[in-house]
């Protein structure tokens, strides 16, 4: 499951990676969170990949995709309160839903797993039977 989340962290960068560009003609700020988000996206699945028994790892891809997805929800529902047009909601498009998507199994994936390693034995058995 740790290597599905990491995956699916890839795939989330590579969506952002792909609009940064945009973002950047938009509003400087909106391209800056994407090219921060993008490589700490795939560095997390990198480390993810290779590192699956670190639960501080896996706290670290859970918490930081549940931030990314609140502030897309917000700002679908709100806007954000700064850029070119404030408090004005975005659009919603399908690449932003496709690495949502992947950002909420990551923080699925990652929950799951670090459930599953503080469950007990018979807990973790009855659940996969």
């Amino acid at each position: 499951m740790v290597q599905a989340a990491a995956a699916a962290s890839f795939a989330a960068a590579l969506v952002h990676g792909s609009v940064i560009a945009s973002h950047f003609r938009e509003f400087f700020l909106f391209g800056l969170f994407f090219a921060i988000v993008t490589p700490l996206q795939v560095l997390w699945a990198g480390l993810a990949w290779s590192r699956p028994e670190d639960d501080r790892l896996l706290r670290i891809g859970a918490i930081g995709s549940a931030v990314i997805v609140v502030i897309w929800v917000f700002s679908r529902i709100f806007g954000l309160p700064f850029g070119p047009e404030p408090w004005q909601p975005e659009a919603i498009g399908v690449k932003d839903v496709i690495a949502t998507y992947d950002e909420v199994a990551v923080v699925l994936l990652a929950g799951l797993v670090l459930r599953a390693r503080r469950a007990p034995f018979w807990f973790i058995v009855l659940t996969w039977c």
